[in-house]
């Protein structure tokens, strides 16, 4: 261990060639660590804290290796100290390239022109040289920061985990394990953010893991912990999601108003928005364009602030802030301002009763928003998204009908955009119905986001949207599908990348075939068909009137079994009109069959890495995956195999060489049966 004078840290191997740990000499158990990865003469800290003084961390460095170049700077999880401390690094010889999370920008302050920040999502979550190895790096939301990631070093299959596998309250000896699973499970805020980043660990290959207080763990003692870590089941509505949502007992508004005005940032200019909060007696300062840290857990502060913006700038101001409103009460148990059940309400009912009294007047300059509103009180929103349902898409559409003729149709040509969520049903299988949920509000607001009128955004009875474009030419509404479909996949608003497919059908597709309502009533079945073919295309689709479907696809198989029997099979259900999914070992298959509904599965009892009846047992662990007609191969069908089968649920177990056309009967007549 090499100590510098005068100082209270210290740098020691950890006995991975090129990795050092830099740590506090007289800190804490728990105190948090900084590696220093070292090819050459090159240097990367990973996981930078600020108890570290720079000129301390490049003293011990030097000694190491003298002429040293330090290239990045990879900052795990970011809190105000933290931000702090890269302000320092602005005044050193040694400005490297520091990478963070997308989440932590808005948090950087002014005056950090000297460094060079980039986004692990800008570098597509890996950092790699001509010359070097990459390292990659993991999104770990809330654990134990919102904007926490880890980082994989491919060299020496290193992986440095933050506070996954760790706990800033015990020591790192085997004894304090149990006190180390108890601080996951209350300082998270729930074992569904917990298991998706155990999922994606589970994918790479690491022979070591050294956390943030630097316990380290070899590859059979971190894979037991995860083990025990993902069989957790905890929900913690009082864990903040953004670095400490509630502490001492009390609420932090704080986060949760600064977060508005983010929103109404997009939105409106800094002058407007802050004519409404100068000189309000607010713990706001203009300068930074933040709310203090009195805002911290006064409720009078948080009701202010929006009976200001509903006083000032009416109803759409406070519908611009209604996600971020939604999520604080759905996540965080925070009561909504009152605004939005009071005055809110009784300011749609004057509307109502002013159009009431001016209807004769303003008939003719009506918009389709003045009716949404006059009639507000008596349509069903969806509960989750707040778009109104599909059931009321057909009453507006009749509405609008009666503004214009057929004949207009042919200059305006309005048009709908059908919208499903291509992974919608994986996302639930693999994190919770909460995740999906939040998948829906997401893709919601950015629908809402997009379209110059977000009212016109209809909910869908499924996993998805309808969107009505009531002025457009063909060219415009294909641009309009474009940015969608783009702007959801680019999104980082979701837990794992999520795309969508739109079906497209333009009114005038029925000029001269259909008038009123049942002109409404053909476009609307037309786009309910298209929307379900859709799938037929793949992920990210599109189609319309031009899309041709050459065939239906019976259902979906999959199928895992040896190289050989595998293309047999393969060939001969495509060719029966099924799409089939190949799997050379069970856990391919299980990845599969939670990404997508499988109608049957042809699974091979001696499959690798994973055997058709372990398999079957992992399947039954999820609604989704557990009914599927499971067929289970095998060249020897013994008493034990029937009866292990039988207790797991499998449908069948068939004797190799295999009867194709017996396959195919049996799942044909079990499908009529379950009428699928």
């Amino acid at each position: 261990m090499n100590d510098i004078k005068d100082q209270n840290i210290a740098i020691e191997p950890t006995g991975i060639t090129g990795i050092h740990r830099i740590f506090q000499t007289d800190g804490f158990p728990g105190s948090p660590s900084m590696y220093a990865l070292i090819r050459g003469k090159k240097i990367t800290l990973i996981g930078m804290n600020s108890v570290f003084p720079w000129e301390n961390v490049f003293s011990l460095i030097t000694e190491l290796e003298p002429s040293f170049s330090l290239e990045a700077l990879i900052v795990t999880e970011t809190d105000t100290t933290n931000i702090n401390a890269l302000a320092r690094l602005t005044a050193t010889l040694s400005k490297p390239i520091v990478y963070l999370n997308q989440d932590c920008l808005e948090t950087l302050p002014k005056g950090f022109e000297g460094l060079t920040v980039r986004t692990i999502g800008e570098c597509e979550y890996r950092l790699a040289s001509d010359i070097e190895p990459e390292l990659q790096f993991i999104p770990m939301p809330f654990v134990d920061k919102f904007n926490s990631f880890a980082v994989y070093d491919t060299k020496t299959r290193t992986l440095f985990s933050g506070r996954l596998m760790d706990s800033p309250l015990s020591g790192t000896s085997a004894q304090d394990l149990d006190e180390l699973v108890k601080w996951h499970s209350l300082s998270l805020p729930s074992s569904d953010f917990l298991r998706p980043v155990i999922n994606r660990l589970s994918l790479f290959e690491f022979d070591h893991v050294l956390t943030m207080s630097g316990r380290s763990y070899d590859r059979e003692s971190a894979r037991s912990l995860l083990d025990r870590l993902s069989k957790l089941d905890f929900h913690n509505t009082l864990v903040n999601l953004e670095s400490r949502l509630v502490y001492s007992g009390k609420l932090n508004y704080q986060i949760f108003l600064n977060q508005a005005l983010m929103q109404l940032r997009r939105l409106y200019s800094d002058q407007e928005i802050a004519s409404v909060l100068e000189n309000q007696n607010l713990p706001f300062d203009v300068e930074t364009f933040k709310f203090t840290a009195a805002a911290n857990d006064d409720v009078r502060v948080w009701e202010k602030v929006f009976e200001l913006i509903y006083r000032k700038k009416g109803l759409d101001w406070l519908d611009a802030l209604e996600p971020t409103v939604i999520k604080a009460e759905s996540l965080f148990e925070i009561a909504r301002p009152k605004i939005y059940s009071t005055n809110r309400k009784k300011s749609k009912q004057d509307v109502k009763q002013l159009t009431d009294k001016q209807k004769e007047l303003e008939r003719e300059l009506a918009t389709v928003k003045e009716q949404l509103d006059a009639t507000a009180d008596k349509l069903v929103r969806d509960g989750l998204t707040g778009c109104y349902n599909e059931s009321f898409l057909r009453q507006f559409l009749i509405v609008e009908g009666t503004k214009r003729s057929v004949s207009d149709l042919a200059g305006i040509d309005p048009a709908l955009i059908y919208l499903s969520i291509d992974n919608m049903l994986g996302i639930n299988a693999r994190y919770s119905k909460a995740v999906g949920d939040e998948t829906l509000l997401n893709v919601a607001y950015i629908l809402k986001q997009t379209m110059s009128k977000p009212e016109l955004v209809f909910k869908r009875n499924g996993p998805g949207f309808v969107v009505y474009i009531e002025n457009t030419v063909k060219e415009d509404l294909y641009q309009t599908a474009s940015l969608i479909q783009t702007s959801v996949s680019r999104s980082q608003l979701f837990i794992e990348p999520v795309t969508v497919s739109l079906a497209l059908v333009r009114f005038s597709e029925f000029i001269g075939q259909a008038e009123g309502e049942a002109l409404i009533d053909a476009v609307l079945e037309t786009g309910s068909e298209r929307i379900k073919l859709v799938h037929l295309q793949g992920p990210n689709s599109l189609i319309d009137s031009a899309s041709v479907i050459e065939k239906v696809v019976k259902g979906n198989i999959l199928i895992a079994d040896e190289e050989i029997q595998l293309k047999l099979l393969t060939n001969y259900f495509r060719k029966a009109g099924y799409q089939v999914f190949q799997a050379r070992d069970g856990f391919e298959a299980l990845d599969l069959a939670k990404s997508n509904r499988m109608d049957a599965m042809i699974i091979a009892k001696n499959i690798p890495k994973l055997d058709g009846l372990t398999l079957k047992s992992h399947l039954n662990e999820s609604t989704f995956t557990m009914n599927a007609l499971y067929l289970l191969t095998t060249f020897i069908k013994t008493p034990e195999t029937i009866f292990r089968a039988n207790r797991l649920g499998v449908n069948h177990v068939l004797q190799k060489p295999l009867i194709f056309a017996e396959l195919l009967g049996l799942i044909q007549r079990e499908t009529r049966q379950r009428g699928e």
